[in-house]
């Protein structure tokens, strides 16, 4: 009817996954008039999640074992492009470990690379012949997530992890 005012409530699209503004142009035409045109932009704040996990925590004391994690993105906002990688910072030795057993897991980072990892994306990173402490024990480790050589901010970036050396 004219002049009456109507209201559409049923329209829906699927959000992006990527962070930033998204101005969405809507436009109302009857015929060849257009009766309302608008422009509304959403924002997808980025909102990240990761999970971060160990394969082994209990490890044989060798000199050289792998080290295997496994990297989820546990959100629902892709991670940024870039550079990812583990930083280990070690929080508690066995009393009898030396200090050098304490700097095996003090390390530089350990990059790899995951160009737009999308939500419930995981990826493993095996650490190749990382050389363990010589004193049997629990290590109490904190692992971080990093993104381009900084800590990245994300729920989740960060774990403590107890890896037990025995014979």
């Amino acid at each position: 009817q004219p002049g009456k005012s109507y209201t559409f409530a049923r329209v829906s699209f699927k959000a992006p996954i990527h962070p930033g503004d998204y101005p969405i142009r809507i436009t109302f035409e009857w015929g060849n008039q257009v009766i309302v045109e608008r422009i509304i932009t959403f924002i997808v704040e980025p909102n990240y999640y990761a999970s971060i996990s160990a394969k082994r925590l209990t490890l044989p004391n060798e000199p050289d074992t792998d080290l295997q994690f496994s990297i989820s993105n546990t959100g629902s906002t892709a991670w940024p492009e870039g550079k990812y990688g583990l930083r280990f910072q070690l929080r508690k030795a066995p009393g009898a470990a030396t200090r050098q057993d304490q700097s095996k897991f003090n390390t530089e980072p350990r990059q790899f690379e995951s160009w737009d990892f999308e939500p419930g994306e995981s990826d493993d990173i095996i650490l190749k012949d990382f050389r363990l402490p010589s004193v049997q024990g629990d290590y109490v480790v904190r692992v971080q997530l990093l993104l381009n050589g900084n800590i990245f901010e994300a729920d989740g970036a960060a774990r403590d992890f107890t890896f037990k050396i025995k014979n």
